[in-house]
């Protein structure tokens, strides 16, 4: 996903978003690196894999929470997920998740950063 699509994410209802391959693809890695019969299945491996510390995991985590996808849409928690993902070598993702700051309100914001140390602390 391209930054300008991100700042302008919350513009389009969800009924009139098209699917984001990168939801399948999170998904995807989940059940190709944790075979699992379905998405839900999937989702609490790649909550435990993330919790241990695998970075990719933390990566598309992040991106589910944004999208809401098998999870509480949640800006706050992408955020977090992000940042521990940046932390531990996805740096690429550190132009997506500052993006996100900038929709944030400022109180989510400040919730999203105390999260993300707490995360870096018991997850990077």
């Amino acid at each position: 996903m391209n930054h300008v699509a991100i700042a302008t994410f919350r513009t389009v209802p969800p009924e009139a978003e098209p699917a984001i391959p990168r939801r399948e693809a999170a998904f995807a890695w989940a059940a190709a690196d944790y075979p699992s019969s379905d998405n839900s299945t999937a989702l609490r491996k790649l909550q435990s894999a993330a919790a241990r510390g695998d970075a990719n995991a933390q990566y598309n985590l992040g991106w589910l929470y944004f999208d809401g996808e098998g999870v509480p849409q949640d800006d706050v928690e992408a955020y977090a997920w992000f940042s521990v993902a940046a932390a531990q070598g996805y740096a690429e993702i550190t132009g997506e998740r500052n993006i996100l700051a900038k929709i944030l309100a400022p109180a989510d914001l400040l919730r999203a950063q105390a999260r993300s140390r707490e995360y870096c602390k018991l997850y990077g």
